[in-house]
């Protein structure tokens, strides 16, 4: 193992494997159930997942739907945008003003 110049970053490696050895023994020690579940999920994904044709033949009417339900609620999402600046308005600026002063 090469090791990073900054401590931070040495400590970060070194956590990072100590996560990856912890996955790997709980998937050791409990494999057939992680199968078993595994299994099952794919199971159940073949089942509801629709066909990759379906979105082929209907492409043009579903993103044309898209495209009217985001523009219906266009000014909503606008409208709570602006409620949302009004109720937090001073925590808002207090943190434009942090980050401008980071950046100095």
């Amino acid at each position: 193992m090469i090791w990073k110049t900054e401590p931070n970053e040495q400590v970060d490696e070194i956590l990072k494997l100590k996560e990856k050895e912890r996955h790997a023994r709980y998937y050791r020690e409990n494999r057939k159930e992680v199968l078993k579940r595994q299994k099952k999920r794919d199971r159940e994904r073949d089942r509801v997942t629709p066909s990759k044709d379906y979105y082929k033949a209907h492409k043009e009417e579903k993103l044309k739907a898209d495209k009217e339900r985001y523009e219906q609620n266009k000014e909503e999402r606008r409208a709570k945008a602006r409620a949302y600046y009004w109720a937090n308005k001073e925590k808002i600026a207090q943190r434009r003003k942090e980050l401008r002063n980071a950046d100095k």
